[in-house]
């Protein structure tokens, strides 16, 4: 996907793909703010108006974690060797 013009909205999408929250995405993409609760509100704002192919990439980021993730537990679920509690007699 290109780069986006705007480096503090690139940062945000990056952020907020990587699984931070809002709030954490806007403030750590340079947004300054006088209350917490305003950094959740900004950033809500702007992912709901981001772009449809910032939306879409997203989302696909958002299934292919998810898929991956979905994967290893499978994995280690198959992997797992159970193990009967040890016996409570002396």
């Amino acid at each position: 996907m290109p780069k986006l013009k705007n480096n503090r909205h690139e940062t945000f999408a990056s952020l907020i793909a990587a699984g931070k929250s809002c709030a954490e995405a806007y403030i750590s993409a340079g947004y300054e703010v006088k209350h917490p609760g305003s950094a959740r509100a900004c950033g809500s704002k702007l992912l709901r108006r981001a772009p449809p192919r910032i939306k879409h990439g997203l989302r696909v980021f958002t299934w292919f974690k998810s898929a991956v993730a979905d994967h290893f537990i499978q994995k280690s679920n198959r992997e797992m060797v159970y193990a009967p509690p040890e016996s409570t007699r002396t």
